[in-house]
């Protein structure tokens, strides 16, 4: 199970890096959930339960946020601002956060 902590730890200070350029404070919010990811390395499932879930909730921000700039795009033909939302990677913490609800109950 560490692996895949660490596996996800990995992908988000990837991500956290690659939206540095982008939006610093989403890089902040990407690089809070590897940290946290990093913790349940050596500390167990409650952190990897707290970053699936702060990243299931950003995940959720940023499809909001892209479908913002879509329906405003559609409605007021307005221009096309969609930057690279990488926060949308947050989704595939679902399986995890699913084993783990299922494993503590």
């Amino acid at each position: 199970m560490r692996r895949i902590f660490l596996a996800y730890f990995l992908l988000f200070l990837a991500l956290s890096i690659l939206e540095f350029f982008n939006s610093i404070p989403d890089s902040f919010v990407l690089f809070t959930i590897s940290i946290t990811f990093a913790y349940s390395v050596r500390r167990g499932y409650v952190y990897a339960l707290a970053a699936s879930i702060i990243a299931i909730a950003f995940a959720i921000l940023s499809t909001l946020s892209i479908f913002s700039s879509l329906i405003s795009y559609f409605v007021f033909h307005s221009d096309v601002s969609v930057k690279s939302q990488l926060g949308v990677f947050g989704f595939t913490t679902l399986p995890l956060l699913r084993f783990i609800l299922k494993q503590k109950s």
